[in-house]
């Protein structure tokens, strides 16, 4: 049987020039990923947010989503598009797991701190 997995989050990337100069590589090139929080509907398709939305119009594209199993939170699968440039699958790699925990974390602190202040 298959575990149920779920979509909660999407990532949403734009590569840049960079303005260090670092010596590497990369072509002079940074990506800026930031992470949607988001769900699927009923026939699999992710939810649009007005902030992928937003984000899209300023030249940021999906790289990747985040899943899970909604039995067991604690562990998350990333799935990266196809075809991202270098530049944008080393952040994807190096970032994601970062930017995924601060955005439920934030959640978090969010949910509790409206719960302190409706008693």
């Amino acid at each position: 049987m298959d575990e149920p997995i779920v979509t909660f989050g999407l990532l949403m990337g734009l590569e840049v020039e960079s303005k260090r100069d670092t010596g590497a590589s990369d072509d002079g090139k940074e990506a800026l990923l930031i992470f949607c929080a988001t769900s699927e509907s009923g026939a699999g398709n992710i939810d649009i947010t007005p902030r992928m939305m937003d984000l899209a119009l300023m030249g940021f594209a999906p790289v990747a989503i985040a899943r899970w199993d909604p039995a067991d939170i604690r562990y998350c699968k990333i799935f990266a598009t196809e075809g991202l440039s270098q530049v944008i699958q080393n952040a994807v790699l190096k970032e994601t797991g970062s930017l995924v925990r601060e955005a439920l974390e934030a959640s978090e602190l969010v949910k509790y701190s409206t719960t302190e202040n409706n008693d």
